[in-house]
């Protein structure tokens, strides 16, 4: 699995709720993500 360099505040993505996830996510973003990260990222969206 490709590694992604993130910021070390985004490392902890997983552990963030969403309410305090402020993480802005372009489709550039998207597009380099692995999709397990993508898809956590979309069902996060989803909850807002």
């Amino acid at each position: 699995m490709d590694r992604i360099p993130v910021p070390p505040d985004k490392t902890n993505l997983r552990r963030t709720t969403p309410r305090t996830c402020t993480l802005e996510v372009t489709p550039q973003m998207l597009q380099n993500m692995t999709p397990d990260r993508r898809d956590f990222i979309i069902e996060l969206l989803a909850e807002k």
